[in-house]
């Protein structure tokens, strides 16, 4: 074989290595975190859509789709508080614990808020 192609393939040979272990290395980082997902209900049973929730730490914040569904992905193992709020209904503070390479199941039910309302009338 002629030296110009003994390097070229040489350094061919490198590259595809190189290309492998970044592979490699990218699918093993993202296999250590984990997710939580879950339903969002009211008491009646029924699907809350748009219910935002906010999960800390991190700020991280998702939105329930048409069938009350969530999911926050790539979360490092630890514990994490989530505040699920939707209008006209109570606010909810949960915790979860994520591990590593699993999904967190969390299912919320949510109560409707009371609301109090004083109307004052005044007659001349």
């Amino acid at each position: 074989m002629r030296p110009k192609a003994l390097v070229f393939m040489l350094l061919l040979l490198s590259s595809l290595v190189s290309f492998a272990n970044t592979i490699s290395t990218a699918d093993k980082g993202s296999s250590a975190n984990g997710s939580i997902s879950g339903t969002i209900k009211d008491t009646a049973d029924a699907v809350l859509q748009g219910v935002q929730i906010v999960l800390q730490p991190g700020a991280t914040t998702a939105i329930s789709d048409a069938q009350g569904r969530y999911q926050i992905t790539n979360l490092a193992p630890g514990s994490y508080t989530l505040t699920i709020s939707y209008v006209g209904f109570n606010t909810s503070v949960k915790t979860a614990n994520v591990a590593a390479a699993t999904v967190t199941s969390l299912d919320v039910t949510l109560t409707v808020g009371s609301s109090s309302q004083q109307v004052e009338v005044t007659a001349n």
